[in-house]
């Protein structure tokens, strides 16, 4: 059967499904006032040219976004389903322009590959994407999740070694909602500022990541303990942490300590760590810097296996390319309708930078726009790598 078809006929069942579902019938009539349907979403238009120099050659790539969401509640604000849906269709004037959007667009397969390109060129292609399709039952103060879904255990805000389910990459400004898991997710909540969850997802290679987790607040901060399974490959422990410092700066950190799970004596436990602090002056300006250590950075690599770990949605693992990390960035409020900000990563390890400053107008109510400039200069071995991606965006939410 063709793919193509058989997806538009999954689809279908699935939208045809939640809405059987959240219709009023005779026999259920005492439930209607329960029932409830919310639908919205954004489409967007995203222009981008890439260079490595100015002078040199533009190539122009453009994007066109939309997501649609869907919220049900099913049963007595108890039993609810939820399903997200993106369409992307990317086209550009050069294929080899493609090679970073590519790593962008295609979303982590989970177990139940959702992911179809319903048409594709030499200088196009049509994507769509379910990225959410789960159902949560809630009981007193337990909940209960099963389906493609977000698991976020992380604290910081750039670099989350924490995030176990689904890790993401800083450098994707266009997909916020981040990725999903084919996941069984329970929730319980013994107070008001206590949480203990418990999770497992199986990926697209077969792969079990579980992992349980308990936050609690003791003196203004919240800290959270965790311990799990990477991918079947490694033993996973971690600490998290979030306060503020005087009252005044926000602080916030992640550890994450790993090991092999195989027997060989070559087997090396690894250390992940993540710290960030923020503070916002009374004229709203907001400062905040964070900093990665990567234990598990390659020694070396090539111009390609540096721009696969910038997109990467693999695992806590490839974060970042560089050993050590350092993040600043700042932003203000021009006017109550416009937005700027300006991102630097340090990688000493590579001995190179990253900066990012953007700029977002609210047109209307629902709708903004916004410039990005992301650039990127980073020194190999013998090679040095200089790129440059400036963006246009216009987002309109329904």
């Amino acid at each position: 059967m063709n793919k193509t078809f058989a997806y538009t006929h999954f689809l279908a069942r699935i939208f045809t499904f939640i809405a059987w579902l959240v219709t009023p019938t005779t026999s259920h009539a005492q439930d209607t006032t329960a029932r409830k349907l919310e639908i919205n979403g954004y489409i967007s238009s995203l222009q981008s040219a890439a260079f490595d120099n100015p002078a040199n050659a533009w190539h122009t790539s453009q994007l066109i976004h939309n997501r649609i969401n869907i919220n049900a509640n099913l049963w007595q604000e108890k039993l609810k389903c939820f399903a997200s849906l993106r369409n992307r269709l990317s086209w550009a004037d050069k294929i080899d322009n493609q090679q970073l959007f590519t790593a962008i667009q295609s979303g982590q397969s989970g177990w139940i590959d959702a992911n179809f390109d319903l048409a594709k060129g030499q200088s196009y292609r049509l994507n769509t994407e379910i990225d959410r399709f789960y159902l949560s039952y809630e009981h007193k103060n337990v909940i209960v999740s099963a389906g493609r879904q977000r698991i976020n255990w992380s604290q910081t805000f750039v670099w989350n070694p924490n995030d176990l389910f689904n890790a993401y990459s800083f450098y994707d400004i266009d997909y916020i909602e981040r990725p999903g898991s084919d996941a069984v997710r329970i929730q319980y909540f013994p107070t008001e500022v206590s949480t203990a969850e418990a999770a497992l997802k199986i990926d697209h290679n077969q792969k079990v990541t579980a992992g349980i987790m308990y936050r609690f607040n003791t003196h203004g901060y919240d800290i959270q303990l965790l311990s799990g399974l990477l991918e079947e490959s490694d033993y996973v422990a971690g600490l998290g942490w979030s306060g503020s410092l005087l009252g005044r700066v926000s602080v916030r950190g992640e550890i994450t300590w790993l090991h092999p799970t195989t027997l060989a004596d070559s087997a090396e436990s690894s250390l992940l760590v993540a710290l960030s602090a923020d503070y916002t002056f009374p004229s709203s300006l907001t400062l905040q810097g964070e900093y990665y250590f990567n234990q598990l950075a390659p020694h070396s690599f090539d111009q390609l296996t540096f721009l696969n770990y910038l997109n990467s949605t693999g695992n806590i693992k490839t974060l970042s390319p560089s050993r050590h990390n350092l993040m600043t960035q700042i932003g203000y409020p021009f006017t109550p309708l416009i937005n700027g900000s300006i991102a630097i990563v340090f990688m000493p390890s590579l001995n190179g930078y990253y900066y990012a400053p953007s700029i977002t107008c609210s047109l209307a109510q629902n709708l903004d726009a916004s410039l990005f400039w992301q650039a990127f200069n980073i020194h190999f071995e013998n090679k040095s790598l200089t790129y440059n991606l400036l963006m246009i965006r216009l987002k309109f939410y329904w």
